[in-house]
């Protein structure tokens, strides 16, 4: 509801999923920005200060035209509190564990836990089409993380749950299955570009006191030297989820959330062209499976 009144969803869905694949692409690549930084946790936190501020006219815009009604205002508080769980996690992940692990695992393994959130709680409905497009994008995304489906690659998978960065990823991937469906309810009530804006607003503020008391003069030294990266990844974090967030508007979550995991094939190539990361057969399988689970998810 805008303005006293329901916001209708987009009346053709059929954008939904371009809309969600552009978005993906983004998301891989301001992704690797992160990882790419010499202080990844500090970099995603400075990189959602930096949004926040470089679209502060479009959301002041989107303030005037659509205002906040009050049964937003829940929404958009418990989304700044998970987003800023959000990027603290997926910050330390990438400070201590490799680009073409860590992506798959929490990317992956967030929207597989979606269903089990938006159908109970937004009254979502699967078809069996959908069920599989989804059971293909969980078991595509395991094939990337683990270079394959041998059992030398399940070893490796066994092995990798052991490392900090995982275990991060993990906790990435539960606040990223909270704050989808909290944020599918959440763009019913608000605008959704606003909503989109308000993420980079309230969740910086919400760790700000830790990041400003623990890491002063690791921000003031990534100011320095990185800030290139940080603008431009503040650039396109923004842009890449209002692209989700309007599909959403459109779509089930149940089915755009993981079709976003194209992001996933599209990071293993990033990690091998730009982080010298392999890209053996065994994860082009995991590719091609995510692919298809994507084109069933669209038939769905």
């Amino acid at each position: 509801m805008v303005g006293g009144r329901v916001i209708p969803a987009v009346a053709d869905d059929r954008l939904a999923l371009p809309l969600i694949l552009a978005g993906a692409t983004m998301h891989a690549t301001w992704n690797l920005l992160i990882r790419r930084g010499s202080r990844p946790e500090i970099f995603a936190w400075m990189l959602a200060v930096a949004a926040g501020v470089l679209y502060l006219p479009i959301g002041a815009w989107r303030y005037l035209v659509a205002g906040i009604p009050p049964e937003g205002v829940p929404f958009i508080i418990a989304t700044g509190v998970i987003h800023a769980c959000y990027f603290a996690f997926l910050g330390r992940a990438y400070a201590s564990g490799e680009y073409s692990l860590v992506y798959p695992v929490a990317r992956g393994l967030g929207p597989a836990l979606v269903p089990f959130l938006a159908v109970p709680f937004l009254g979502e409905r699967l078809s069996a089409l959908g069920v599989a497009g989804i059971v293909g994008v969980v078991v595509g995304v395991f094939g990337v993380s683990m270079g394959g489906f041998t059992g030398a690659a399940l070893q490796g998978l066994r092995r990798a749950f052991r490392v900090p960065g995982t275990r991060y990823a993990l906790l990435t991937a539960l606040t990223i299955a909270l704050y989808s469906t909290v944020d599918r309810a959440g763009v019913r009530s608000v605008d959704p570009v606003l909503y989109g804006w308000l993420i980079f607003v309230t969740a910086p503020l919400i760790s700000a006191p830790y990041f400003l008391r623990a890491h002063g003069a690791a921000i003031l030294a990534t100011a320095q030297f990185e800030l290139r990266s940080v603008v431009l990844a503040g650039l396109m974090a923004p842009l890449a989820y209002f692209m989700a967030l309007i599909a959403f508007q459109m779509g089930q979550v149940s089915y755009l959330a993981p079709a976003r995991e194209a992001g996933i094939g599209i990071a293993a190539v990033l990690g091998a062209l730009f982080l010298g990361e392999r890209l053996g057969r065994g994860r082009l399988s995991g590719i091609a499976l995510l692919t298809l689970g994507i084109v069933l998810i669209a038939l769905g």
